[in-house]
């Protein structure tokens, strides 16, 4: 990331790229807000938030090979897609 930080080149796709993503995720809450399946909430933190873990749990489990992609994402889906569900809709 320090390298890309002096590369304007390298700079502006990884900003553009990161802009995307969480546009990408944005909508996703967006959708289930307006469906009722999520409680209404700020789409957009929510996706900031999904976003920075997948980005730093990539590193975690780079370096602890006891920590399981079965337990990342149990843990990832119960804290930033189930605790938002509709009760109405569970």
């Amino acid at each position: 990331m320090t390298k890309a930080m002096n590369q304007k080149d390298i700079f502006n796709a990884y900003q553009k790229f990161t802009e995307e993503y969480i546009a990408m995720i944005k909508d996703f809450y967006q959708k289930g807000i307006n469906s009722g399946e999520f409680i209404p909430h700020n789409a957009r933190q929510s996706a900031i938030a999904l976003m920075s873990a997948l980005d730093g749990v990539l590193v975690y489990m780079a370096l602890d090979k006891k920590l399981l992609f079965e337990e990342v994402v149990e843990s990832l889906n119960y804290r930033l897609v189930e605790v938002l569900l509709n009760d109405n809709k569970k």
